[in-house]
């Protein structure tokens, strides 16, 4: 079950940014249920599946500061707001 869980959150991220309440929910699976289970092998699981998660926020974040639209805005704002 958790190999799915990791494969979902690597290969398939995007179902997340469709969903956010959908992110929520396995944040609080992860947190919740994962974190609290008696068997810890499973328990060993919540520190890898937290860290695809903040990867995979951080590189679309990368990718959205290197969208046309942020750069104009970061020019924008490097001329007071001043562009034209």
């Amino acid at each position: 079950m958790v190999n799915a869980l990791r494969r979902w959150l690597k290969e398939f991220f995007y179902d997340f940014l469709e969903n956010p309440r959908l992110l929520d929910r396995m944040n609080s699976f992860i947190d919740n249920e994962l974190g609290t289970c008696k068997d810890e092998s499973l328990v060993r699981w919540v520190e890898p599946l937290k860290k695809i998660i903040a990867e995979q926020v951080r590189d679309l974040m990368a990718v959205c500061m290197d969208s046309p639209t942020h750069a104009y805005r970061r020019q924008e704002s490097s001329l007071g707001g001043l562009a034209s």
